[in-house]
């Protein structure tokens, strides 16, 4: 959540380094390792499925196991929530039953 808020600042870095108004030099950039005439590397876009084409960027797809243990997690917490809620309102129920016998 934290780091959500800098999202856009953080994408939009490289071009603020390299082509912005806070370029000392127009003929040096960062290419993430050495101070460089320009940037070599392949651009490719946001997010994970963009970083795929990205030759700096190691992405792994997705361990099929620990997919399963998520999916299998938020199954049992949606279950937890929905047991709490039903426990509340039948509480709620019996002590509104209680308050009207009297």
């Amino acid at each position: 959540m934290y780091l959500q808020r800098y999202k856009s600042f953080f994408a939009a870095l490289p071009e603020m380094l390299c082509e912005g108004d806070n370029v000392v030099d127009d003929s040096t950039c960062w290419s993430g390792e050495d101070v460089v005439e320009s940037y070599t590397g392949r651009v490719v876009g946001n997010g994970l499925h963009a970083q795929r084409q990205n030759p700096e960027v190691k992405v792994r797809s997705p361990n099929p196991t620990l997919a399963e243990v998520k999916e299998r997690l938020e199954l049992f917490n949606q279950y937890l929530s929905d047991t709490q809620t039903v426990e509340m309102v039948k509480a709620a129920v019996d002590g509104e039953l209680e308050r009207l016998q009297r």
